[in-house]
């Protein structure tokens, strides 16, 4: 009798439990929502969770394999107990499609009441997830990092896209990718990790990273373990900085790093970047003045020989291998002890900072290292620049100050370090075989002339338009241009944040701020509420810290004129006819005959000057050029003058040419060209060619030339462009045909600061 009761229960309960499943089977699809349990651990056909579903308790690991896609739709919210995981591509071919959007989100996170980092495995993708076909877009993962997978997501071999997503509260990694795995990460926030927010090798860290943001981690970096690079990689600044751990980084292979702007790589202790010891490599790393590029040590309190530095082999590709607007700071461990160190490699490196190294700021060595450095500032290294074994680097416009040792040091005899044209920390030059008090420099280094001051490679900011009147209650818009001089041309700088602002007039106090775009452009408008004139100028503080000021512009506001009232028309009068004269008749007189004058002998004509065609070599010569506070013959009001030497060649096989002069054809800044006898004149004045000593007969003959001082005076010590056209006379009766000039520029003598145009010779000269 009792085991009829309890066959009776038992079926009971067992028609209740269907029916109950039935019921909750019935209400989930009628839109209300109770939890569905994973306990299965294999996926092997394609499956769907809806949210329909919510929550997805998963009790276990689950396999996803056998060519089997997992869909998670859009606002799931999968629970996972304590050891439980999601394992796609283990055993073979997988998919996870997770795709959720902003509003509604996938979210995948402990099933435990108060949650936990490590509560759960984490998404582990192996090396037979189907890259192409897995994706992860909106998605939160949360508290994962259980056992020895330590992170949210572990990428196996395996290369998923992963974007839009919020990974946070690991017990390890955000996202922990192998030397085998390239995810696709872009526009994730990472937060609240307990290492770093992601962890990549650094031979398949690549441009696909990027945009990725967060904060809370364990570090705040992207992590970048070192290794070998032998294909072209390229790392995007974002949020996080990079920072190089374990390992050196070896680029070989013909491969080609490039870092971009605004990159912040930092190195553990010991490490180093090298650049083409095994075979062809390249470093890009190219910044600007408003996004530089910087190398550090990772160290919370950085110190001279933190990590290695950057080391340049023989095979490094010299032609395509730069850093600019770079810092290189704290290097010099072990026996590289250097930032920046040439074994027969010849980079170029401009417009860096390159300080606080542990031996020397750059070291250069064997015959092949020939980098060229400029524009840079050296400071606080032991020596700033230190050559040996008949390197030869040349070292022009940097600031070489602060090092405790020397500045420049060549070691070779049989070479003469070319280092002209640097600061050295004081007016009076450098010290050591130098004659003044600054840095100090070896011999075999050609220190002179020397700069009295750190001013070049500036930016330049020109504001147009220069002056404008415009009625008030209108718009007013200035434009600033800003760029820089690169060899014989000029390269816009973009991302430049600049601030204008109205100096005085009746609008004094306004100002704005714009940041420059491709065309290294920005620009200012405000609109005129009173009459007057306002000034208006822009600046910005560039890469060294120092600021620059544009030139000034005006702009004059007016009342509109008020208009004269239209008289209403007067009725025409009625036409009184004219009477008809009588005519006279006038007799006509004889003419009276005129003596035929002597004609006077024709003038002479005189030959006037006109622009020559390919027979005049107009160059600079070498940094004669100087600025005084002397204003001696200039008109009142101008601050100084600035004077260079030209030498003027005639370089045609014929013919001799004489009454030279030259023509002013561009002359900024409201400066003027200053005549040997007193006369000043911009834009269309000449000044005429003294031709004295052996060519005091005023004929320069082919081959000849002559030297000729140029004197500007200057309205304000600033930036200005020069451009003259050179006028003449070919001394040659047969010759009529005078056509337009060509000059040539000498590149080595005004590196960077002049060039020669189809218009004549351009000049950007920078006063001191």
């Amino acid at each position: 009798m009792n085991s009829v009761k309890r066959r009776a229960k038992s079926f009971l309960l067992s028609t209740g439990l269907l029916l109950l499943a039935v019921c909750m089977l019935t209400l989930s699809r009628n839109g209300v929502s109770y939890a569905l349990n994973h306990s299965s651990n294999n996926i092997t056909k394609d499956e769907t969770w809806y949210a329909a579903d919510n929550p997805h308790i998963v009790t276990t690991y689950i396999h996803v394999y056998d060519e089997a896609t997992l869909t998670i739709e859009k606002g799931c919210v999968v629970k996972f107990d304590s050891t439980a995981a999601l394992f796609i591509g283990y055993y073979s071919a997988a998919a996870l499609k997770a795709v959720g959007t902003e509003d509604a989100p996938i979210t995948f996170t402990s099933n435990a009441g108060s949650p936990a980092p490590a509560d759960w495995r984490g998404i582990v993708f192996f090396n037979s997830t189907v890259d192409g076909s897995t994706v992860m877009d909106y998605c939160t993962v949360e508290y994962g990092g259980f056992d020895s997978y330590d992170s949210n997501i572990n990428c196996n071999n395996a290369s998923p896209t992963i974007q839009n997503c919020t990974i946070r509260y690991s017990d390890g990694y955000g996202i922990y990718c192998d030397n085998d795995s390239a995810p696709t990460l872009t526009n994730n926030t990472m937060s609240n990790n307990a290492i770093y927010p992601v962890t990549l090798f650094c031979g398949l860290l690549d441009s696909n990273v990027t945009g990725n943001t967060g904060s809370g981690n364990g570090t705040d970096a992207i992590e970048v373990r070192g290794g070998v690079i032998t294909v072209d990689r390229t790392w995007v600044s974002q949020d996080f900085y990079f920072q190089v751990t374990g390992d050196d980084i070896h680029v070989y292979s013909s491969a080609t790093l490039t870092i971009n702007p605004g990159c912040l790589v930092k190195f553990d202790n010991g490490a180093a970047l090298f650049i083409g010891y095994y075979s062809k490599a390249t470093l890009i790393a190219d910044g600007t003045s408003g996004s530089p590029i910087t190398f550090t040590s990772s160290a919370s309190t950085p110190a001279p020989g933190d990590w290695e530095g950057i080391v340049f082999f023989e095979h490094t590709d010299d032609s395509t291998t730069i850093l600019d607007y770079c810092t290189v700071e704290y290097g010099g461990f072990n026996s590289y002890d250097s930032n920046i160190y040439c074994l027969n490699a010849s980079p170029t490196i401009q417009r860096c900072v390159i300080r606080n190294s542990d031996g020397h700021g750059i070291y250069t060595t064997e015959s092949n290292s020939l980098p060229s450095i400029s524009c840079s500032k050296i400071t606080d290294n032991v020596n700033g620049v230190y050559a040996e074994s008949n390197s030869n680097p040349t070292v022009t416009d940097c600031s070489i100050a602060g090092n405790t040792s020397s500045g420049v040091t060549n070691t070779s005899s049989a070479i003469t370090l070319d280092a002209e044209n640097n600061w050295w920390g004081n007016a009076s030059g450098p010290s050591g075989v130098g004659p003044g008090t600054g840095a100090a420099v070896s011999a075999y280094v050609d220190f002179s002339p020397w700069r009295t001051a750190f001013d070049s490679c500036l930016d330049t900011i020109v504001l147009t338009p220069y002056s404008e009147t415009n009625f008030i209650g209108s718009q007013h818009t200035v434009t600033a241009t800003v760029e820089t001089v690169e060899g014989e041309s000029t390269e816009p700088i973009e991302g430049i944040v600049l601030f204008f602002y109205i100096t005085s007039g009746p609008h004094a106090g306004v100002n704005g701020n714009d940041t420059t775009d491709a065309n290294g452009q920005a620009t200012f408008t405000y609109t005129g509420t009173t009459e007057g004139t306002d000034t208006i100028e822009a600046s910005f503080s560039d890469f060294y810290g120092r600021t620059t000021t544009s030139n000034s512009v005006t702009k004059t506001w007016e009342a509109p004129a008020t208009p004269l009232p239209t008289p209403s028309p007067s009725p025409s009068p009625e036409t009184t006819p004219t009477p008809t004269a009588t005519a006279t008749v006038t007799p006509t007189p004889s003419p009276e005959v005129t003596p035929t004058p002597t004609p006077s002998p024709a003038p002479t004509p005189v030959p006037t000057p006109e622009i020559i065609n390919d027979l005049v070599l107009f160059e600079p010569i070498k940094l004669t050029y100087a600025t005084t506070s002397d204003t001696t013959g200039c008109p009142p009001g101008f601050v100084g003058k600035f004077s260079f030497d030209a030498k003027l060649t005639n370089k045609g096989s014929s013919p001799s040419l004489l009454n030279l002069a030259v023509q002013v054809k561009t002359l900024t800044n409201g400066n003027l060209l200053h005549n040997a006898d007193g006369g000043n004149g911009g834009e269309g004045s000449i000044m005429t060619i003294p031709l004295t000593g052996a060519y005091a007969d005023g004929v320069l003959s082919p081959g000849e030339f002559v030297n000729v001082p140029f004197v500007i005076c200057l309205k304000e010590k600033k930036s200005f462009k020069f451009i003259v056209d050179v006028l003449g006379v070919e001394n040659d009766v047969s010759s009529t045909a005078l056509k337009k000039t060509t000059t040539e520029p000498n590149r080595a003598k005004f590196k960077k600061r002049s060039k020669v145009t189809r218009k004549g010779f351009f000049g950007r000269f920078r006063p001191q």
